[in-house]
């Protein structure tokens, strides 16, 4: 976990350099109900709320388990306009799971930070891998451009 913990931090200066809101936050994660904002938007058509969009920041990251499973992650910016505001880690699993996470712009408060460590730390081990090896070819994929 604590190379999950250094690739977050290598990566908080590329999520945006302005501030993520708790609202803004919370409609990526969906706050109390992992099932709203975000995952409406992707998973159930809903509308984007009005002055946001994503926009692709690394395709589709699939791992592949031994019974045909997979756990995949895409990474999205987060922006109001022309402004990123963070960035989005969405997870898919084979079982029809969806989870939307998030780490905050660079210039956002202690404790969205510290709330988007914990909540990317608790995703579980199968997880954990798949993020690890997405946010890492995205990284990777900075330093080439």
């Amino acid at each position: 976990m604590k190379v999950m913990r250094v690739i977050f931090l290598i990566l908080l200066p590329f999520a945006g350099h302005s501030q993520t809101s708790w609202e803004e936050y919370n409609y990526i994660t969906g706050g109390d109900n992992p099932k709203g904002g975000l995952y409406r938007v992707k998973a159930e058509g809903a509308d984007m709320k009005i002055g946001y969009n994503l926009e692709l920041a690394h395709p589709e990251f699939r791992l592949m388990g031994d019974k045909n499973e997979w756990w995949s992650v895409t990474l999205y910016h987060f922006k109001k306009g022309l402004l990123k505001k963070g960035l989005v880690v969405e997870t898919k699993d084979s079982w029809g799971n969806r989870r939307y996470l998030c780490i905050p712009a660079s210039g956002s408060a202690s404790d969205i930070i510290k709330k988007s460590q914990l909540d990317i730390q608790n995703v579980g081990t199968v997880w954990d891998e798949a993020i690890l090896l997405a946010l890492a070819r995205f990284s990777a994929s900075l330093l080439r451009n």
